[in-house]
């Protein structure tokens, strides 16, 4: 509240109310510009616990086991993990700390026993756990979104996804 001068010690301060001290904090994205939000091809994703650092914006979830890659696959009557092919449904946007299914914007996960498509989706948080991949975590819980076969459960077993970014420069998803 009373501000640092330009020389005191630590990181950063806020400027003091008084003084005619200007500040501008600037977002710039790795491989991109903080002009062209494209996001080039910019790591994503932050330290591990349940603060992601993952924008908001349009991501596809998948698994790979046994040479067979499942994706998340959510519609406005299930949400199954179903071999990869590009589907709309298997597009989710990440917006407010909620997963929506792109093929019905109003539509995300819901359920805090069992995993289901709902126009009231859950809170839940992209937990990073290296760079490509993170857990899908009901928020202030111990559940994981838990896939076997596929079955879509919320666990206490973390199970990390592949998180793709999905760029989207005219109308039709680049992965």
């Amino acid at each position: 509240g009373t501000g640092k001068s330009t020389t005191s010690a630590g990181n950063v301060y806020w400027a003091p109310a008084t003084g005619g001290w200007n500040q501008k904090w600037d977002f710039s994205l790795v491989g991109g510009s903080s002009g062209d939000n494209t996001g080039g091809d910019e790591e994503i994703g932050g330290d591990t616990g349940e603060t992601s650092d993952y924008p908001e914006g349009y991501y596809r979830f998948s698994q790979n086991t046994s040479q067979n890659t499942y994706c998340l696959n959510g519609t406005t009557s299930a949400l199954t993990a179903v071999t990869c092919n590009g589907e709309k449904n298997q597009t989710w946007r990440y917006k407010n700390g909620k997963l929506y299914v792109e093929a019905n914007s109003t539509y995300g996960i819901s359920g805090t026993s069992t995993p289901k498509m709902s126009a009231s989706p859950v809170e839940i948080v992209l937990e990073y756990k290296t760079e490509h991949t993170c857990n899908i975590k009901l928020k202030g819980t111990d559940k994981y979104l838990y896939r076997s076969g596929s079955t879509i459960s919320w666990s206490t077993t973390e199970n990390p996804w592949v998180i793709e970014r999905i760029i989207k420069k005219t109308g039709t998803p680049r992965y």
